[in-house]
């Protein structure tokens, strides 16, 4: 194939797995531990450079900081860990499929 494609393969992984670390984040953070008004994960992925940039931002709770730092640190651990479950991905393609379909 291509040596593009090899690329655009990537970048829909990486993609994907931003999809799934802004939903768990999400839904660990925010939703399930009340740390924080908000959180969001970015991925700039660079294909023209050989890195690319990782963002998280979150508005945790005055009192709660360090704890919510915490928490960030520990699902990112999980997921590196392995720990992504089929619903995960399925909830992260599905936009993607979607909008794949009605193009």
């Amino acid at each position: 194939p291509p040596k593009h494609a090899d690329k655009a393969f990537g970048s829909r992984c990486l993609t994907v797995l931003s999809e799934i670390i802004n939903n768990r984040l999400y839904k660990e953070i925010r939703e399930g531990q009340k740390l924080t008004y908000w959180v969001s994960f970015g991925l700039s992925y660079l294909d023209t450079q050989d890195f690319s940039i990782v963002s998280i931002r979150m508005s945790p709770l005055a009192d709660r900081v360090e704890e919510a730092i915490g928490a960030v640190k520990r699902t990112l651990r999980n997921i590196v860990e392995g720990e992504i479950t089929e619903e995960e991905f399925n909830q992260a393609v599905s936009p993607m499929i979607a909008q794949c379909e009605s193009n």
